[in-house]
C-alpha cells in the first residue's frame, strides 16, 4: 500500500509491505519532504516482478512521476516524469501491471481534461496515446533534460498549418523550428540547441509552443551544459 504522510509543513510519500502474508509489515519512503507530494498516488504489483507506484507533485505544476521496485529489500529507481502534459490536480493517475516489468499508465491532463495513456518503458513519452485520434496532441520531447539536441514530437489528425517555436523563460522568441502546412500523422523534429541567428542557447529552461489551427500546446525542457 502507498499513503500520504503528513509531518508539518510537508506531506512524504511511504509505503508498507508485507512479505508474510499480513502477519507483520515494514513501511518506508518513496517521496520524502524535499519532493512536494500530493495526495493522489497509485500502486501495483506482482509477486516476484516489484512494484510500480504513480504519484504527482502538489500545486500548479502537479506533475506525475513514476517509480518501480523489484522484489524485496531493492531500491526505488529515479523518479521519471511519466507525463507530457500537466497532470489534472486531485485526479488519481492508475497504474497497472501488463507484462514483465512493464507497467501502464493512466492519466487526465489540465486543462483540457483528455485521457492519456503511457507505458513504463516508453516513459520519454513520445509513443503515449490519447484516448481520442482526432485531436492535435504535442507528445513532448525526449531527452529531458539534454545537452547537445533534444527531438520534440506531436501528432496532427489531418493537414493544417503548423507552427513551432522555442521561447527563454522572459517570453523571446530564441528559435523557429517549423513554421507551414504539415500532413497528418506524428511529426518530430530536433532542436540542436541554437537561436535562429545560429548562436549557441545558454544553459537554462526553455518552453516550446505547438500552434496547429486552433489548437496551441506547450512544453518545458531543460538544456544543460
Amino acid at each position: 500500500i502507498t499513503y500520504p504522510h503528513y509531518s508539518s509543513p510537508y506531506y512524504s510519500l511511504r509505503y508498507r509491505v508485507s512479505y508474510n502474508d499480513g502477519a507483520s509489515w515494514t513501511f518506508g519512503t518513496i517521496a520524502s519532504p524535499s519532493e512536494p507530494i500530493g495526495l493522489m498516488n497509485d500502486i501495483t504489483g506482482r509477486n516476484g516482478d516489484g512494484f510500480g507506484v504513480v504519484y504527482q507533485n502538489e500545486g500548479g505544476s502537479a506533475e506525475g512521476f513514476y517509480r518501480h521496485r523489484t522484489y524485496h529489500y531493492t531500491p526505488w529507481t529515479t523518479p521519471v516524469s511519466f507525463a507530457d502534459n500537466v497532470t489534472r490536480y486531485n485526479v488519481k493517475p492508475s497504474i497497472e501491471r501488463i507484462a514483465n516489468g512493464v507497467y501502464g499508465i493512466v492519466y487526465v491532463n489540465y486543462p483540457n481534461e483528455y485521457a492519456y495513456f503511457d507505458r513504463s518503458d516508453w516513459i520519454s513519452g513520445v509513443d503515449e496515446e490519447t484516448t481520442e485520434d482526432n485531436i492535435v496532441r504535442l507528445k513532448g520531447n525526449t531527452p529531458n533534460p539534454f545537452r547537445n539536441n533534444t527531438i520534440i514530437s506531436y501528432y496532427l489528425p489531418n493537414r493544417m498549418r503548423t507552427s513551432l517555436k522555442i521561447y527563454d523563460v522572459t517570453g523571446k522568441l530564441i528559435k523557429t523550428l517549423t513554421n507551414g502546412e504539415r500532413g497528418p500523422g506524428m511529426h518530430s523534429i530536433t532542436w540542436y540547441g541554437r537561436t535562429d541567428n545560429g548562436s549557441l542557447a545558454s544553459a537554462g529552461v526553455y518552453f516550446y509552443r505547438l500552434v496547429a489551427g486552433d489548437v496551441t500546446e506547450s512544453g518545458k525542457m531543460l538544456l544543460i551544459k
